[in-house]
């Protein structure tokens, strides 16, 4: 395995590691849901399809609710 990791694969290591058994979501500058951990997606009953679709939007659940 290579030692030069991107930022962003060890943010995602990180993520994904066990050791972190809290919901984690990575959203980008304009509210869409850029990367979550199983427990969030298992917590909010979302799947890693909305994930990478970028169905999830914090801004639309701040505005509509």
């Amino acid at each position: 395995m290579s030692e030069n990791k991107t930022k962003g694969q060890l943010l995602m290591e990180m993520i994904e590691s066990q050791y972190f058994p809290y919901p984690i979501a990575v959203f980008t500058r304009d509210g869409v849901l850029n990367r979550a951990n199983q427990r969030f997606l298992d917590e909010t009953n979302r799947s890693v399809k909305d994930v990478v679709e970028g169905k999830i939007n914090m801004h639309d659940r701040l505005t509509t609710d």
